[in-house]
């Protein structure tokens, strides 16, 4: 395949992040078997992975910033803490990661007497700061 073709497949991707195999070989009008010598060449470059018939981008130019990421999916997100707090019992300790999901988790385990939480995420630091119920632990200390 030539590297036009190369480069048009690995810009296709990286603009829809993840796309399956079939939808390329719709996109580029290819057989599989061409496609997967030219995502093959496109992995060795380290420029694309595939994964259980799909491809996606390892490009990093797609991040997108703490505040931006949660401020999306904001109900999801809540709806998942919702359910994940019933999950909590009384004394428990719960690791709450950084990310922008786990942020809303406090909101829900007000009907708790003690639950101490080990963390790194300044937002829920700051939202553990006003709750009585809640023992921190801030990564790497206390």
């Amino acid at each position: 395949m030539n590297e036009q073709k190369l480069k048009r497949i690995e810009d296709y991707v990286e603009e829809h992040d993840n796309v399956s195999m079939t939808a390329l070989c719709n996109e580029f009008n290819i057989s599989m078997s061409t496609l997967r010598r030219a995502v093959t060449v496109l992995c060795e470059r380290g420029t694309i992975n595939k994964s259980y018939g799909c491809v996606y981008t390892t490009s990093k130019r797609k991040f997108m910033p703490f505040h931006l990421r949660a401020s999306l999916n904001t109900e999801a997100k809540k709806e998942a803490c919702r359910y994940a707090a019933q999950l909590i019992q009384e004394n428990d300790i719960i690791y709450l990661d950084s990310g922008s999901t786990t942020c809303y988790i406090l909101d829900y385990v007000s009907h708790l007497k003690n639950i101490t939480v080990i963390t790194g995420n300044i937002d829920i630091i700051i939202k553990a700061l006003a709750l009585d119920n809640v023992t921190v632990f801030v990564l790497p200390g206390s």
